[in-house]
């Protein structure tokens, strides 16, 4: 088993569990090292976990949850009622005035370099054509890697121009031929193992694509470009999560 309170949870050659062989190699079992990874995350030794549930009933000014209000033109945000069955702690951001929106939540960058990494969000939009288009990442939700001289992405992306969900995996746009449904939720998923990014919507694998190069500034985001958002439009988010490889 591994020992997670050790630098880098490596195998440790003795344990005995009662059940089975002593453990004297690199595996066991995979629930015991995948529970071994997720204590080490905790203590900060294995892996960051960031996790945001959004189940605040309110937050400061300038805050979303562990997110803060990077750019705000003409948007607000709160919690909504839940939507459907599963639903706990949604938060919506919406246009003010029926005018122009841009709405951006971010947090502080990680230098993550090549290590691997997990993201999964559930969010929706409520209405695409509104959005700017998928080059100016109308609908954002993912990993950014900023500034924009040096951007490399690992995002889901929706705009006006295309009906499907877009995944932008470093500068590079890939169809997922998943429609953008008006207020229906989306579960996705972003990994990177061994170089490679794996997409999934809803459970289904959508994308693969090489991907061994480094962040070295990355942050969570969820951002909105709306430039004919109606008043009290927006997006709706129940989660934001990432598992950063240390």
């Amino acid at each position: 088993m591994r020992r997670p309170d050790q630098w880098y949870n490596v195998p440790y050659a003795s344990f005995v569990d009662g059940i089975g062989p002593s453990v004297n190699s690199e595996f066991l079992n995979g629930l015991q090292e995948g529970l071994a990874d997720l204590v080490g995350a905790t203590f900060g030794r294995s892996a960051t976990l960031i996790t945001d549930e959004f189940e605040e009933l309110s937050w400061p000014a300038g805050r979303a949850g562990k997110f803060s209000v990077a750019i705000n033109l003409n948007g607000t945000h709160a919690t909504t009622p839940p939507l459907g069955v599963g639903d706990h702690g949604l938060l919506k951001a919406s246009a003010v005035a029926t005018s122009a929106f841009n709405y951006t939540l971010n947090d502080a960058p990680s230098w993550l370099g090549t290590f691997d990494f997990a993201f999964s969000g559930k969010a929706l939009v409520e209405d695409r054509a509104s959005l700017a288009s998928i080059g100016a990442s109308g609908f954002l939700i993912g990993l950014r890697n900023p500034p924009a001289a040096l951007a490399l992405e690992a995002s889901f992306v929706a705009g006006s121009d295309n009906a499907n969900w877009q995944v932008l995996v470093g500068a590079v746009l890939i169809d997922t031929g998943i429609p953008v449904v008006n207020g229906a939720f989306r579960r996705f998923q972003l990994c990177r193992k061994n170089g490679t990014i794996y997409a999934f919507i809803d459970g289904v694998l959508v994308a693969t694509a090489a991907f061994p190069n480094a962040f070295t500034n990355l942050i969570r985001e969820i951002r909105i470009s709306a430039p004919s958002a109606t008043a009290g439009q927006g997006f709706v988010a129940d989660y934001h999560r990432v598992w950063y490889q240390r």
